[in-house]
């Protein structure tokens, strides 16, 4: 083992790190921060209840290597808001690298959306992915998904959504929800997706 990067000092604590060895031999680090110093982080079986997380901060951070591995980038935030985990990265075969998580939104049963949220709660988390089509040195914000959620007490939604591209040319994200069965969404470029539907997983 060696040291590769150091990450910039301040308030928050680094948690977990997401890999990606692109088509050049580069390595590229997804890595999550709090944004608040003395955040306590809860497990399954501490499920937080609605509204407990929106003053919270689980930053993206990106940096990347050069050089075939011997110099490396500086760490810098691609994506402020809340995110719950990091659980895959992909680079598409023209080159775009997609980047998949969830995010806590305001959304809650008396503060449900418009359109179909006016009639079914979708839950506290929608899914996205950030996307670069220059190895990382710009990132864009992809569409959004949502599901429904029959919880009404920590009512995730759409959460740790995964990607791969499949032969087809198509990504395919695959999306944990509260209903008893794994969602799936598709897209053709990473960035604008299908409405959610169920998997027979």
């Amino acid at each position: 083992p060696k040291d590769v990067l150091a990450l910039p000092a301040g308030p928050g604590q680094w948690l977990g790190v997401e890999p990606l060895l692109n088509r050049d031999g580069e390595m590229h680090l997804f890595l999550l921060r709090w944004g608040q110093p003395g955040t306590v982080t809860a497990g399954e079986g501490e499920r937080v209840l609605v509204g407990q997380l929106l003053d919270t901060r689980l930053d993206i951070w990106h940096a990347r290597s050069h050089d075939g591995q011997s110099r490396w980038d500086t760490a810098r935030l691609i994506w402020k808001g809340y995110t719950g985990a990091l659980n895959s990265v992909i680079q598409m075969a023209k080159g775009r690298i997609v980047l998949p998580f969830s995010y806590l939104t305001s959304r809650n049963w008396a503060n449900r959306g418009g359109g179909p949220g006016e009639w079914t709660f979708m839950g506290q988390y929608d899914c996205t992915c950030v996307y670069s089509d220059d190895a990382g040195d710009t990132w864009s914000l992809a569409d959004s998904v949502r599901t429904p959620v029959p919880d009404i007490v920590s009512a995730y939604g759409a959460v740790e959504p995964v990607v791969i591209q499949r032969l087809d040319g198509r990504v395919w994200m695959v999306i944990r929800t509260q209903l008893g069965r794994l969602y799936e969404s598709f897209s053709p470029d990473g960035a604008r997706w299908s409405v959610p539907r169920p998997t027979e997983l």
